[in-house]
């Protein structure tokens, strides 16, 4: 019996990076001056949501800490719903815009989110694919859902990036449009906001099926393949030639024994998550939507990360290219952006444990250890 993949989550962020710090005659200025920034922050904390900006998590207690877990830990185990203004700038959390829009396809189904930083713009895509598949139909059906499938965006009502509805975009001019909007309500004509923007991130979760005999994980099997194409994006699994796994450092390992079979599986832009003892043929099928809810917390939490983990290597590159002596806030900011990577990177106790984010740190380790020297007069990580 073949493996079917009767769900799969796709989660594509991509970011842009200012050539600055927010402009102070930006409309979105807050995220720049500390103390404007904590007023909106507590704000939203005690009356809520506004009609556009949001906390990056649900007000919601009934979310926590699972679904939110990342920003749990991150935060030191601090509850979200005591987390402070002056907490949250020091440590980098971004607003929300919340309710932006969605795709009206039945399947798959798309939704699109926006984070903003006084750093720079995110613009996060979710794909919600279903069917029953094999790995192999899969992987094309995912490709052909992120290159080749166009949508028919919807921006909700409520939106500061209507007016218009937009037709006919595949995903990656999705996020495109998505950022050029986020850029207009950030900044709109604010004086030399020059931007770069950075290759796409991805992440790919299988939430539910049925494992069969080709499901075990090894040199050039099937799983081995799709996991590669599920993080490159660069053909299907007959043109795929992924390195030997033996040889390489590029997936996570579980210390449980219970969980061998288990990968979280990463290139520099890609991640894919493949845990068949949640949902293959051994899970328990009493806990068959439990075991698909915690496969969608887990997706979110390690989308999150990624999210967090990209923005704080972003300002790091701008601290980079930044001519000496830093001035804060910069200074302020790029110090705790280089200790929260540090803190990722060791897996401090009270922080977010994932190989997610040590991997994505490992690929600008040459831009992080320059910046520690260079800027801050400090010892590399050795990361």
């Amino acid at each position: 019996m073949e493996t079917k993949i009767n769900e799969l989550r796709i989660s594509i962020v991509k970011m842009e990076r200012f050539n600055r710090l927010i402009a102070s005659d930006a409309p979105m200025s807050f995220l720049y001056d500390s103390d404007e920034y904590v007023k909106r922050f507590d704000a939203l904390k005690q009356q809520g949501n506004t009609d556009f900006w949001e906390l990056p998590w649900p007000l919601d207690r009934k979310y926590y800490p699972t679904y939110q877990r990342f920003w749990y830990r991150y935060l030191q185990d601090t509850p979200l719903d005591t987390v402070d203004g002056t907490t949250a700038y020091e440590r980098l959390v971004p607003m929300r815009a919340r309710e932006l829009g969605k795709a009206a396809n039945a399947n798959p189904k798309v939704s699109v989110e926006g984070y903003f930083y006084p750093h720079g713009l995110a613009a996060v895509v979710n794909i919600y694919l279903t069917g029953d598949f094999t790995l192999r139909q899969l992987v094309d059906a995912a490709r052909s859902a992120i290159e080749i499938d166009t949508f028919d965006l919807q921006w909700n009502a409520i939106s500061k990036l209507q007016p218009a509805d937009t037709p006919g975009l595949n995903v990656s001019n999705m996020a495109d449009v998505l950022l050029g909007r986020l850029r207009a309500v950030a900044v709109d004509s604010a004086g030399n906001m020059g931007r770069k923007i950075g290759d796409a991130l991805t992440v790919a979760t299988i939430i539910d099926g049925k494992t069969g005999d080709d499901a075990e994980f090894k040199k050039d099997s099937v799983v081995h393949k799709g996991l590669e194409a599920l993080c490159v994006w660069s053909g299907g699994l007959d043109s795929i030639q992924p390195e030997d796994p033996e040889k390489t450092s590029n997936f996570q390992l579980w210390k449980d024994k219970k969980r061998a079979g288990d990968k979280l599986y990463q290139h520099r832009r890609g991640k894919a998550v493949w845990f068949p003892l949640l949902f293959g043929e051994e899970a328990n099928p009493k806990w068959k939507e439990k075991n698909k809810k915690s496969l969608s917390c887990y997706h979110r939490n390690l989308v999150m990360a990624t999210l967090q983990t990209e923005s704080l290597i972003n300002l790091v590159d701008l601290v980079d290219d930044t001519a000496a002596p830093l001035q804060n806030p910069l200074k302020r900011l790029g110090a705790s952006a280089l200790k929260r990577l540090e803190r990722f990177y060791f897996g401090d106790e009270d922080t977010y444990k994932s190989f997610g984010p040590r991997y994505q740190i490992l690929q600008d380790k040459d831009l992080i250890n320059r910046v520690r020297k260079d800027k801050f007069q400090a010892e590399p990580f050795d990361p």
